[in-house]
């Protein structure tokens, strides 16, 4: 059986080929997802908001969108 870690690893590489963690430039490859995953977060705030929903969400989305603007000025 394989431990949490090596299943969320191997999920991982099915998405993203070109992980590894010793790869420190695989942000690079995530970049043009970032649009989609924002608007995916906000659809899961938003049913999470109207079904008053205890599923996990970060939120991360907000901070991420902040920085996006940061970078603007």
């Amino acid at each position: 059986m394989k431990v949490m870690s090596e299943q969320l690893t191997n999920d991982l590489l099915i998405k993203l080929p070109s992980y590894s963690k010793k790869n420190i430039y695989w942000f690079n490859d995530l970049i043009d997802k970032q649009k989609t995953a924002i608007i995916n977060a906000k659809r899961l705030q938003k049913h999470n908001k109207a079904t008053n929903s205890k599923n996990p969400a970060t939120n991360m989305h907000e901070l991420i969108e902040y920085l996006i603007n940061l970078k603007k000025f």
